[in-house]
């Protein structure tokens, strides 16, 4: 059987070593003189015994694997977790997304004329994110250059959203949009109708 300690020490020699050393502490604790060599000897050897590196250990796993404790995160569990402290929504949150998902969409049947509006009413407080606003398309191309129309919050322009004449829909928001219950979010089309667009279709993406 391979030694359990290093030094190719046993458990056996082990226990026996440290009872040897006992026994003489014991005695030179007897022998010292003074109340003050007993102490210094008691807090030399508990400084020098409790200074052990995690090096010196043996048989170490590798790894340690917790116990399942699923049940103890779970609401009526012991440590339950609150969706924020995973990075999920809430019940509500999910609600909200889903009925936005449903309704956060703009565009025009036929041929858009000169700035005209569409709009809806946000029911919600929800954020429209700068970097990824949402996705267009046009079921007609439009043919006298990019069909630029403008975003608004409210009437006040946050963006806007171009279309090119190869159908490639690209957004230019400076900060995420914030809509809350009652705001109105708009597109507004190019002053300058295009002579063929038509059938446009904007969907937002939108976050609680």
């Amino acid at each position: 059987m391979p030694p359990l300690y290093p030094g190719g020490v046993s458990q056996a020699e082990l226990e026996a070593r440290l009872r040897q050393i006992r026994n003489e502490i014991r005695q030179l604790a007897a022998e010292a003189g003074s109340q003050s060599a007993q102490t210094l000897i008691t807090t030399y050897i508990a400084r020098a015994v409790t200074t052990l590196n995690y090096s010196d250990l043996s048989n170490v796993p590798t790894s340690f694997n917790p116990s399942a404790h699923a049940a103890t995160h779970a609401a009526a569990g012991t440590d339950p977790l609150a969706p924020a402290d995973i990075g999920a929504y809430t019940t509500a949150q999910v609600d909200a997304l889903l009925a936005a998902l449903a309704n956060a969409r703009l565009g025009y049947v036929g041929m858009p004329t000169a700035s005209q509006l569409d709009w809806l009413l946000v029911a919600r407080d929800l954020t429209i994110p700068a970097a990824d606003p949402g996705v267009a398309f046009a079921r007609t191309n439009p043919a006298d250059g990019d069909w630029i129309a403008t975003v608004q919050l409210n009437g006040a322009s946050q963006g806007t959203l171009t279309i090119s004449t190869a159908g490639l829909a690209s957004w230019a928001v400076g900060a995420d949009i914030v809509l809350a219950a009652g705001d109105r979010l708009e597109l507004v089309a190019p002053a300058t109708p295009d002579s063929v667009a038509a059938d446009i279709q904007v969907a937002f993406k939108v976050v609680p």
